[in-house]
């Protein structure tokens, strides 16, 4: 069996993991789409600027961390700080503490496109720490509005506004109370917009 195959992926979904590697011999995370062809690798794209990239790039080693929550995404975006690692088992990329499942992944190749680099990684080993549940619509619109709110001196702000508020409330109608409710709260105030 290829070593993906322990996850419920589907080849050509692309799901948000945390990708972690070392940067100038520290821990660095950062949120990337991930996605898979074979169960034998996984694909991203990342910005050609990012310190994500020159960790890969320098170590030839990373971990893909799928989170238990999209909290964690929210965390390890505007708080980095308050995340937690332990070495992969050959020491040589951090892992996320806490994560629902991990991909422990050797750099195969990395090749511009546009002002991103797509980055194949070959699977060393993967491991479920804890069964990967569906999320309703709500998981959904925070991990979209974690990703707007990144590209908001990029894009037109009171557009990007205004599609943060309806997420917002579409959030709260279907998962009132949830910590998607309470995080996206969160993330409005980090950028300044009322909830």
């Amino acid at each position: 069996m290829n070593q993906l195959q322990v996850l419920p992926m589907q080849k050509g979904w692309i799901y948000e993991a945390i990708i972690s590697t070392f940067s100038k011999g520290e821990p660095h995370a950062a949120p990337i789409g991930v996605w898979t062809e074979d169960f034998d690798t996984l694909h991203m794209e990342i910005f050609d600027s990012s310190q994500t990239l020159r960790g890969i790039l320098d170590t030839g080693r990373f971990v893909a961390n799928f989170p238990s929550d999209v909290g964690t995404l929210h965390t390890a975006l505007f708080h980095p700080e308050l995340l937690s690692f332990e070495r992969s088992q050959d020491a040589s990329a951090p892992v996320l503490l806490g994560s629902a499942a991990t991909v422990e992944l050797v750099l195969r190749q990395a090749m511009p496109v546009a002002e991103r680099v797509r980055i194949t990684g070959t699977v060393v080993r993967a491991s479920a720490r804890a069964e990967i549940k569906l999320i309703n619509r709500a998981a959904g619109l925070l991990v979209e509005s974690l990703i707007l709110a990144t590209r908001l001196r990029y894009l037109d702000a009171a557009a990007v506004r205004e599609s943060l508020a309806e997420n917002y409330r579409v959030i709260r109608k279907v998962a009132p109370g949830s910590t998607c409710e309470t995080t996206m709260a969160e993330l409005l105030r980090d950028i300044d917009l009322p909830s």
